[in-house]
């Protein structure tokens, strides 16, 4: 009898798996079904489906479980499977998953664990440690979001300088913003601030052109008029860059014209050659 019960059930299992009507409007899905107990690729695959596209976690749960049972190196799978109990706010499990990925070699598990320690759980030495794992795992981000807590909430600042000159080193283009920033509001070092917009823009953050413009206005008019030059089809037709550079900043015509010219052999990745 118990037989009987125990085939009923897997039946019933395998029939809700099969006929969820959800997975009908996503690509792949009937396929990943057919093979899914034996296939991991197709188990992970609809344990990605239910928990990004559906929000269904507990069919998220059950699939990216299916695909540890047929696969358990896959780092995706336990990677994802430790964000998912993150989610659903389960950190004892999330840090289990998470710690099974970092002693497998896995930079995105040891990222993921340093941001569960720092936003969820508020554990700031715990974070720093697993930030920088992620980094010697090869997660360039890492040294990012390192340097953000040493910067906004440990108020660290010379280990936030640290960190944020590891991700320019990577040209990861946040860094050199950020520690533009933390060298205008929080330090009032406004050469450095200046150094450190240039290089972000040359990397293509262009927010920070808007930054490096109010700093170099009543330094180099020039200078900060070719920067705003440059951002004339980046966000800003030319007629109302020209007007603002007339009306607002009060700069003379022929101050507008060495503009045009100086930004065209500005260090940085698109310049304007529309003319004035």
């Amino acid at each position: 009898m118990i037989k009987y019960i125990l085939l009923a059930l897997l039946l019933i299992n395998i029939n809700l798996n099969a006929s969820d009507i959800r997975l009908e409007r996503y690509a792949n899905t009937k396929t990943w079904l057919q093979d899914a107990d034996s296939n991991a690729d197709s188990a992970y695959n609809l344990g990605l489906t239910y928990h990004k596209k559906i929000k269904d976690y507990d069919k998220a749960e059950y699939w990216y479980k299916k695909a540890y049972k047929l696969d358990n190196k896959g780092t995706d799978i336990i990677d994802s499977l430790g964000f998912l109990y993150t989610h659903k706010k389960n950190y004892k499990e999330a840090i289990k998953w998470y710690k099974l990925g970092v002693d497998a070699g896995d930079g995105d598990s040891a990222f993921g664990l340093a941001l569960l320690y720092e936003e969820n759980l508020k554990n700031y030495p715990t974070a720093i440690k697993y930030y920088k794992k992620a980094y010697s795992l090869g997660h360039i981000g890492a040294a990012y979001n390192l340097a953000m807590l040493y910067h906004t909430t440990l108020k660290e600042y010379p280990n936030a300088i640290k960190w944020y000159k590891i991700g320019v080193d990577n040209k990861f283009k946040s860094s050199p913003y950020n520690l533009a920033l933390l060298y205008e509001d929080n330090l009032k070092d406004i050469p450095n601030a200046i150094k450190w917009y240039k290089k972000a823009v040359k990397l293509g953050h262009y927010k920070a052109i808007n930054n490096l413009t109010l700093l170099l206005k009543n330094k180099d008019l020039t200078l900060a008029t070719a920067y705003v030059i440059a951002e004339i089809g980046n966000g800003y037709t030319k007629k109302e860059t020209l007007e603002y550079l007339r009306n607002d900043w009060k700069v003379d015509e022929e101050t507008i014209k060495k503009a045009y010219k100086l930004q065209l052999k500005l260090d940085i990745p698109k310049h304007y050659k529309g003319g004035i």
